[in-house]
């Protein structure tokens, strides 16, 4: 068990081993990507393309509620978009590291807007597509980054705000907002503040962001230290022009990666995945409390493969479990609670990477796996039951001239028309040179969709933040 004790920020500045940035010699940066060593992959039980059984009845059947039946696969259209030499980057090892930090969002004018790490001479930058993911060009670099800095972006719900929150050079946490101009298809900063000024070690510093229903804004985050891993809370309610944080120490966790969580229905926490065991922290009267919701954590770089999206005031999350096996657990509103674990593929013991998205057009998830068998292999399923159920939907297989190995990939959380899935490639087994490959899924079976071009609405962020979790 996670051993759980709530430390003052004071306390930690004796315990924490930051490392400040300095140039990294290029061998070192090549097989940066394998701390922690990778997890060597069980032998494949079944084929995840292959029929499989009918799958045991899921808790809410169990239990004798009705659920809409799982969609019949079709044929699909799947469009490769190729790549784009804007994606390109020099020892970018690290442009889409981490998985549930969400990566890219759609505008209201249809623009899509990707954050990469285009590693050295570049850091993250921001880059614009009106085209659907077939084009892509840089407008705006995130100042003050470097190959190591991670990044969450979400979109303020219902405006055209960008929030962000990122590591800098220094492995200081900040987070930024910035306002979307359709007309000019650029982005305005409104504002930028550091959440936290220790200088922390950036390659475990992956923090996220919410907003709460009342404006108030949650940044989450962890870092190893030497007696574990320590978890951070902050939160600001004006607008980020200030933040106060609460941290705790997993003692004995070696590894792990936080995701904060606000639901609609005003739920709010934060998922804790570890290589041991995912779990979930709220703070009740004041309080931490902790529920653990699988004794399977996930895999990768500090157990950050695994991914979440609101579904109606559902919450769904998809992980690739360290048993190699995909694995789906829903926060239920109307049960109030989180439901037990299920595998909808079964025990297939090959998938290594998982992103989970929401149709804005219809409300269906779709979860994309890869299969660690079949080099350069995305399995996307489909599920229109908010994650009750499951079918295959399409197949998607990047060119096998460009090495994707691990197989890595981003698909934005919330989409409108076809689905875009980039997928992390290199020419070389050095990483000396990474850049996106992108395939695009019709999910409604018409075809390639249009963007449709609406007005944007007014860029302002919320006031009245008052919505405190501690």
């Amino acid at each position: 068990m996670l051993a759980v004790f709530a430390l003052s920020f004071d306390d930690l500045q004796g315990r924490a081993m930051p490392l400040s940035w300095r140039s990294f010699p290029a061998s070192f940066l090549s097989g940066f990507a394998g701390a922690p060593p990778p997890l060597a992959a069980p032998p494949a039980t079944r084929d995840p393309m292959a029929p499989r059984p009918a799958a045991a009845a899921s808790p809410a059947q169990a239990a004798g509620l009705a659920a809409a039946p799982a969609p019949v696969s079709a044929l699909v259209t799947v469009q490769d978009l190729g790549s784009d030499r804007d994606t390109w980057g020099l020892y970018a090892d690290w442009m889409i590291v981490s998985r549930r930090q969400d990566h890219i969002v759609e505008t209201s004018d249809g623009a899509l807007h990707m954050m990469l790490n285009r590693g050295l001479l570049h850091g993250l930058e921001l880059l614009t597509s009106h085209d659907g993911g077939a084009n892509w060009h840089v407008s705006d670099p995130v100042p003050y980054t470097n190959l190591l800095s991670s990044i969450d972006i979400r979109l303020v719900p219902g405006t055209d705000v960008m929030m962000m929150t990122y590591v800098n050079h220094a492995g200081q946490v900040v987070f930024a907002a910035a306002g979307y101009d359709p007309i000019r298809g650029g982005w305005e900063p409104l504002r930028s503040s550091l959440v936290d000024t220790t200088h922390r070690d950036n390659r475990s510093v992956q923090p996220t962001v919410a907003m709460g229903p009342n404006g108030a804004l949650f940044v989450a985050y962890t870092e190893q230290v030497e007696d574990g891993l320590v978890l951070v809370q902050a939160r600001s309610t004006d607008q980020g022009l200030s933040w106060v944080r609460e941290e705790i120490v997993l003692e004995g966790a070696l590894t792990g990666a936080a995701r904060m969580v606000v639901a609609p229905d005003g739920t709010r926490g934060i998922i804790m995945v570890t290589y041991e065991a995912t779990v979930w922290f709220e703070v009740e009267q004041g309080k931490w409390t902790t529920e653990r919701l699988d004794d399977v954590g996930a895999l990768a770089h500090f157990a950050s493969h695994y991914s979440v999206v609101e579904a109606g005031d559902d919450i769904v999350m998809a992980r690739a479990g360290t048993d190699y096996n995909l694995r789906v657990t829903r926060y239920d509103a109307s049960a109030g609670g989180w439901q037990e674990t299920v595998l909808p593929l079964g025990e297939t013991g090959t998938v290594f990477n998982v992103q989970i998205s929401r149709s804005s057009d219809t409300g269906a998830l779709y979860i994309s796996i890869d299969d660690v068998h079949h080099l350069g292999r995305i399995l996307v399923l489909e599920s229109r039951d908010n994650g009750l159920t499951w079918a295959r939907h399409a197949e998607l297989q990047t060119p096998k001239w460009l090495i994707t190995d691990p197989n890595r990939f981003e698909a934005p959380e919330v989409f409108s028309g076809d689905l875009l899935i980039g997928v992390q490639v290199n020419l070389s087994e050095n990483n000396l040179l990474n850049g996106m490959y992108f395939h695009s899924v019709d999910v409604d079976g018409d075809g390639p969709d249009p963007r449709a071009v609406v007005a944007s609405p007014p860029l302002t962020v919320p006031t009245g933040a008052d919505d405190f979790l501690f």
